[in-house]
């Protein structure tokens, strides 16, 4: 079998233009929300100043995810699967080529009107596939002789990371606005884990465009907000 190569069909880009909205949208606006009116303490702000404040936020927010948006758009528009008699690779712009033996599938799960997904023997190596893909049923048919399916059911799974997002977030608002030493510390220091984590899990991902990667500055800086807050729970 000659190494074929699938792309996109024009049917995934509204669809991945709604699912990115939903999930991010709430996050981009309760974190904006935070960032305006979450004061520590008693402390006070003009209510002039906190509008201000919003508007200039929510336009800066709204230009950036824009911009990630469009950026996020074209490299799924050079999103390709490539498949040969051996092996299937994800070749996208922006990311490492991602190439899984059909003897390194692990599993692959089956999700009925949304895709597919291939887990090779390795962390990273995990490749969607979605229904959208311009011949869809070769790629399906060829998988399953390869390895057995797990049919799934749509489920309530791909909204966790929204879901993940928003806790943060809230979290990060109580730990600036509680006078309670030890849930600022409990929570601080979760958050503060959580922050470390997220930030090792991006810079090794195969998943994430490396230049959406450079935004990962920021965690630092929420990291040093969460320990000065700690810190200033402990010497009022």
């Amino acid at each position: 079998m000659e190494e074929t190569e699938f792309r996109l069909s024009e049917r995934f880009f509204p669809y991945f233009r709604r699912m990115t909205l939903t999930r991010i949208l709430p996050v981009l606006v309760v974190a904006i929300l935070v960032a305006v009116f979450a004061v520590p303490g008693n402390a006070e702000m003009n209510p002039a100043m906190m509008v201000v404040m919003a508007v200039v936020l929510a336009l800066a927010v709204g230009f950036g995810g824009w911009r990630g948006l469009r950026r996020q758009e074209a490299s799924f528009r050079g999103f390709r699967v490539r498949l040969d008699a051996d092996s299937i690779r994800r070749v996208q712009p922006g990311l490492p080529d991602l190439l899984i033996p059909k003897d390194r599938i692990s599993r692959i799960i089956r999700v009925p009107g949304k895709g597919m997904t291939v887990f090779g023997a390795g962390r990273q190596e995990i490749l969607g596939i979605p229904e959208a893909l311009e011949s869809f049923a070769v790629v399906e048919s060829t998988l399953k002789a390869w390895h057995p399916f797990e049919i799934r059911k749509p489920s309530l799974a791909s909204w966790a990371p929204m879901l993940v997002g928003l806790g943060t977030v809230v979290i990060f608002a109580l730990v600036i606005m509680s006078s309670n030493r030890l849930f600022v510390t409990i929570a601080g220091g979760a958050l503060i884990l959580l922050m470390i984590y997220s930030t090792v899990a991006l810079y090794r991902s195969k998943h994430v465009d490396a230049r959406n990667r450079r935004f990962v500055w920021f965690m630092p800086l929420v990291t040093l907000a969460i320990a000065v807050r700690i810190w200033m729970a402990w010497t009022r």
